[in-house]
């Protein structure tokens, strides 16, 4: 008799729209779990006001939390107490993995993920109830199948939104894709580190076209964001990547791409052959204009850096 999991994605509504970005990490433990056996229910309250929540009941509930979700979540594990006492409440995510033992004593959860949940949500399933849970971070990304979209309402989440700035596609419709885990930088404001201790981890060229051959084929995107960290740390393995993506976006399963990289990742080759490989538009984490500032938030750039990076990218088009 399998425990029946229910995954809750909390709302973000300080976002402009929380229905723009799905909830990927957590439709990826779903992906994880369900490939495993476990009897999965997902709940996504993006968008919903509290009067509209409605959560399926199980037996273990696990949220993904960050710090704006914070006061939120201890809502929402308050209302999952009060009509089932003893259900089990997993928290994880960015916040509960730097402050474990607050979250613990703030939102009256049961147990804690530190770091990256697939492995250590399976180990809770199967009967793991240490108050604080580790796994150790998964070196192959591509053993992980791709999140379970299907669970979500992906249509709304396709509709173009915010980066429509760029442009129309035939289709508008936009899907965001991880091609790898970590980013090796170290800014004062990012969380990124907490998990993945600054270890890059990339999805083969082969697995990121299959992800965007499935979003296309099963819900016409053909705008897609990779929402890595810095999608431009390995030169060489980006090069290898526009030669897959270059193959899609000449059959026009791919109409064009964008993504986010800093202002010390620019080399007018580079930018020549994701220029050719469908990419429209770069996103810099250029953060501030003040250099002051720059310091102390340890971004390792320049005002100057920051400058000249936006002529290098108009120069390539």
């Amino acid at each position: 008799n399998h425990p029946k999991v229910v995954l809750i994605s909390p709302p973000s509504p300080w976002l402009l729209s929380d229905r723009e970005h799905p909830p990927d990490n957590l439709l990826t433990i779903a992906a994880f779990l369900r490939e495993k056996g476990v009897n999965i229910q997902f709940c996504d309250l993006n968008g919903f006001p509290e009067k509209y929540w409605f959560i399926p009941h199980g037996d273990i509930y696990g949220l993904s939390c960050t710090t704006p979700h914070y006061s939120i979540v201890i809502k929402i594990v308050a209302k999952l107490k009060a009509r089932q006492h003893d259900a089990l409440v997993v928290l994880g995510g960015f916040h509960p993995t730097v402050e474990p033992e607050r979250t613990i004593r703030d939102t009256k959860c049961d147990i804690v993920i530190k770091g990256e949940g697939e492995q250590a949500m399976l180990d809770i399933v199967n009967g793991k109830r240490d108050k604080i849970v580790t796994a150790p971070l998964v070196e192959n990304i591509d053993d992980i199948p791709m999140p379970a979209w299907d669970l979500i309402d992906m249509h709304d989440y396709v509709k173009m939104g915010t980066n429509s700035v760029i442009g129309p596609t035939p289709n508008n419709k936009e899907a965001k894709i991880l091609t790898a885990r970590g980013c090796p930088f170290d800014c004062a404001f990012c969380a990124q580190a907490a998990i993945s201790k600054r270890r890059m981890r990339y999805k083969s060229v082969q697995r990121v076209v299959d992800e965007i051959k499935h979003v296309h084929y099963t819900y016409g995107v053909d705008r897609v964001n990779f929402f890595d960290d810095t999608f431009i740390v390995d030169d060489k393995r980006v090069v290898k990547l526009c030669a897959g993506l270059k193959d899609i976006h000449d059959e026009g399963i791919l109409y064009d791409w964008h993504c986010l990289t800093r202002a010390d990742r620019t080399d007018p080759e580079l930018f020549r052959i994701m220029k050719e490989a469908g990419c429209s538009q770069l996103t810099y984490g250029i953060e501030t204009g003040s250099q002051k500032i720059l310091d102390i938030i340890e971004k390792q750039t320049t005002v100057e850096e920051n400058m000249n990076a936006i002529k290098i990218a108009k120069a390539a088009g």
